[in-house]
């Protein structure tokens, strides 16, 4: 799974809330604690429909007996041949989730029909240069996927900025933190079709890097905290810029692998 990661992005398998928990359960594997939304608007129904997931997952090769996981991974068995394990795939997806440096946090929050509705996305950064990606739908649907790091920029750019409205940069403006997005600057706050917030967090840095986007019919505005200016009462300053095409990459890269993660001033 590493090998194929290293060279372009691979799709994996995808999961309901509930074969995901099912997963977990049968291989005593923790996961990370991640958005479950089914699970969530639906408490006892993982516990009500274990078996029935369980044969679902065995049916479709997701839990099998060890005898044959060991056989599709040429090595001897490790416990007793009937006892039940996740296939190649599946297993190599939920170690992938555990053993990540570093971890990006997308959530994207639309209206519909005057209802907001999140779609969320997890890169789980790994030491060799690949990364798992999960994006996990309003539904409960978790999507897998593996992909070199360098391109995770590229992934979140698509998941920021769909319709692809980001033209060009403006001048950089800072305004005290707290500031409500109506007072950032005429047409953002009402006009924002996408909000994303986008944070990286390791377990190495004690400082996440984090910017929200909001992207309107014609434009994409990214504000970012500013951890070096501060006001005389220790608050910060956001900095706040319309972003073009290149520069929204470039800050969303900087989330991802570090440096500073403030648009840079045209002027």
């Amino acid at each position: 799974m590493l090998r194929e990661g290293t060279g372009e992005r691979v799709e994996l398998s995808s999961f309901l809330d509930e074969e995901l928990a099912v997963l977990l359960q049968e291989t005593g594997l923790p996961g990370p604690a991640i958005w479950m939304p089914w699970e969530e608007q639906n408490p006892g129904g993982v516990e009500a429909g274990a078996a029935s997931v369980a044969r679902i997952l065995r049916r479709r090769r997701h839990l099998v007996p060890e005898a044959l996981a060991a056989e599709l991974e040429d090595r001897e068995p490790e416990i007793a041949e009937e006892a039940l394990v996740t296939d190649p795939t599946t297993a190599g997806t939920l170690v992938l989730r555990r053993s990540a440096v570093a971890v990006t946090t997308a959530r994207r929050t639309i209206s519909v029909s005057g209802e907001p509705r999140e779609l969320r996305c997890y890169f789980y950064h790994q030491s060799v240069g690949v990364t798992l990606e999960e994006k996990v739908t309003a539904e409960g649907l978790h999507s897998f996927a593996v992909l070199p790091t360098a391109e995770v920029g590229e992934r979140l750019t698509m998941l920021v900025d769909p319709q692809g409205v980001a033209s060009s940069d403006s001048e950089m403006r800072e305004i005290p933190a707290g500031t409500p997005p109506e007072e950032w600057g005429e047409g953002i706050a009402e006009g924002t079709r996408h909000l994303t917030q986008v944070v990286t967090a390791s377990a190495d840095s004690a400082t996440a890097r984090s910017a929200a986007f909001h992207a309107t019919d014609a434009a994409v505005h990214v504000a970012v905290a500013d951890s070096v200016t501060a006001a005389p009462d220790g608050s910060t300053a956001l900095r706040i810029a319309q972003v073009g095409p290149e520069s929204l990459q470039d800050v969303l890269d900087q989330i991802v692998g570090g440096g500073d993660t403030a648009p840079t001033d045209p002027a």
